[in-house]
């Protein structure tokens, strides 16, 4: 009878260390979730403050190599945009084409 009460006891024991063990995990795992969230922002806030700043030195400074560099990125982004719509439009015309001659050649089968 003792013997069971012991293990019970120490059953319990463990139960409680366990229990505690997990409470400290799972109170950790929250913290390092909101330091890794708060990571963000920070990391958000520095961007958006960088391309502030290369706003206000591109305007006091016009024709700086950064100005320049970032109307060329301008540049090379409108000339990408230009190249997929002119891509997209010849696919449209092979298909208008492939789908034309594919009606030809039925109409001459009948």
């Amino acid at each position: 009878m003792q013997s069971a009460q012991f293990d019970r006891n120490e059953a319990l024991e463990i139960k409680k260390q366990l229990q505690d063990e997990l409470d400290m995990n799972r109170f950790d795992k929250k913290k390092f979730q909101e330091q890794i969230d708060k990571d963000g922002k920070t990391i958000l806030d520095l961007q958006r403050q960088c391309r502030e700043m290369e706003r206000i030195l591109l305007r006091k400074h016009p024709d700086s190599v950064s100005a320049l560099i970032g109307k060329l990125h301008f540049l090379f982004q409108f000339l990408f945009f230009v190249l997929n719509l002119f891509i997209i439009f010849v696919i449209i015309l092979l298909f208008i084409c492939f789908t034309c001659s594919c009606i030809e050649n039925i109409e001459k089968f009948k």
